[in-house]
């Protein structure tokens, strides 16, 4: 039940070390264990080492002889000693590809796609010879118009076989390579394409934490780096409270793409900051259950801060005299209180106008901390990070009043039932007016609702989905 419940299931190796083996530690040290997870060694985000060439070889049947060349996506790699010969023996023959041995001009045989153009002959990282091929893309290549390409000549005879081979040398960045023939999948029989006859380092941990850490990561690769650290962390209860974080405080990555797909022409730079939103989010909730002083005040602050949360609930558009009240409403309902547990309408109209001014702009990099500086002058050229930024001329400068004469019902108990949990906000004016925000969810984060909320959400998740209040309480905001 305790490996069910707390990691993403009994392994044989973890059922051996918990429950079964001979010097098994016992469910209790396990739980405690788990409890602790800064004490627990991770190193599965610690950067690849030195990586050495790989070879690489197919046999098929050729349908075309129109040789494609290309990453799978955005990223380099190393290329050499590249040889296309008739029969079933790699490099046994006549070298069908010219300049094979990328030892001349590339443009002497070879076609090269505008997504290519930076791809040049690298003397100083080589196989043999004198020099290799560092293909370098910008996107990902697919057909002619996104390859280094050369036709071979006299053409391959269709239906024969025939054997391509190379050396690459993978970047730490993950990107792979396809080598192939054009349509050679469209042949009856095995047709000649290295696309997942490759072993890349490009979906392990320490690859995809690189890419994702330099916002050059899709959404794909944030789903295999979370999955991969599930499967293969030790710190299993932190990752089950990740994904239970991360499903409290839900947001969209299509929305967040969709908005950011309004702010700049490049149609490669949405997807990518979708992706980094959900990441730094992750990010950032790793660190608070890593941290023994971590508190549900510090989650939930994140999430408020948190661009994927402020485009999602549609606080980027909200500003005074036409506050949007999507994310006061789910802030009560989803995040911290629970529904119909002591708020009303009148409660979140008024607590709309104190998110107002709360947008997402790019800011210089070395301004990305500060939500008070002015934005770069060209989003889609100029270095920044996509990140909070306050509005002073947004936001509702008038006081407010939350849970207005409201006390907290009599089922608490001491030292709660009865007293008032009404809050009151000062007009503020400037960047003081953001102060609003952190002030409600200080107060929210230390209701006793949001603590039986909390509280039963936990142990629908670690005991039993019909969890019923007054069975399990949780006394600190602590998860």
């Amino acid at each position: 039940m305790a490996l069910n419940r707390l990691a993403y299931g009994p392994t044989p190796d973890l059922l051996d070390r918990v429950l079964t083996g001979p010097r098994a530690m016992g469910a209790a040290a396990y739980v405690a264990e788990q409890l602790a997870p800064e004490k627990i060694p991770d190193s599965l985000d610690a950067p690849l080492p030195p990586l050495d060439w790989q070879f690489v070889s197919v046999t098929g049947t050729a349908s075309s002889s129109i040789l494609y060349l290309y990453p799978a996506e955005a990223g380099d790699v190393y290329l050499d000693d590249l040889t296309l010969v008739a029969g079933s023996v790699p490099g046994q023959g006549p070298n069908l590809v010219r300049n094979g041995d990328f030892e001349t001009d590339l443009a002497s045989a070879w076609t090269i796609s505008t997504n290519l153009s930076a791809s040049h002959l690298s003397s100083t990282v080589k196989r043999s010879g004198q020099s290799s091929l560092h293909l370098v893309a910008s996107s990902g290549g697919t057909t002619r118009d996104s390859a280094l390409w050369q036709t071979i000549s006299p053409s391959l005879k269709v239906g024969q076989t025939y054997t391509l081979s190379y050396w690459y040398l993978p970047s730490t960045n993950g990107t792979y390579l396809t080598a192939r023939l054009s349509r050679s999948g469209e042949y009856p029989g095995r047709g000649i394409d290295t696309t997942h006859s490759l072993i890349p380092p490009a979906y392990l941990p320490g690859v995809l934490y690189a890419r994702l850490q330099a916002g050059q990561a899709r959404l794909d690769d944030l789903r295999a780096w979370f999955l991969m650290h599930a499967v293969r962390s030790e710190r299993q209860l932190l990752q089950t409270l990740l994904q239970f974080t991360d499903n409290h405080f839900v947001t969209q990555y299509s929305k967040s793409r969709e908005w950011v797909d309004g702010q700049v022409t490049n149609s490669v730079t949405p997807s990518l900051v979708a992706t980094e939103f959900e990441f730094r989010e992750l990010l950032r909730w790793r660190e608070v259950f890593l941290n023994p002083n971590g508190t549900f005040l510090d989650l939930l602050r994140i999430s408020a801060e948190s661009p994927a949360m402020i485009i999602y609930l549609d606080t980027v558009t909200s500003r005074g005299g036409n506050a949007n009240e999507n994310y006061s409403r789910e802030l009560l309902e989803l995040f911290t209180m629970g529904v119909d547990n002591g708020y009303d309408q009148r409660d979140i109209e008024e607590m709309s106008r104190a998110w107002t001014g709360w947008r997402v702009d790019k800011l210089p990099p070395e301004q990305a901390h500060n939500p008070f500086a002015n934005r770069v002058a060209d989003r889609d050229n100029d270095p920044g990070v996509w990140t909070l930024r306050f509005r002073t001329d947004r936001h509702d400068t008038g006081s407010k009043v939350i849970f207005r004469g409201k006390n907290v019902p009599a089922r608490f108990g001491p030292p709660w039932a009865g007293q008032s949990y009404e809050l009151r906000l000062p007009a503020r004016t400037g960047t003081n007016g953001m102060a609003d925000g952190y002030d409600i969810i200080r107060h929210l984060a230390n209701l006793p609702q949001t603590r039986e909320y909390l509280s039963v959400k936990l142990c629908r998740w670690f005991v039993h989905e019909n969890f019923h209040h007054g069975a399990c309480t949780i006394s600190r905001t602590r998860i």
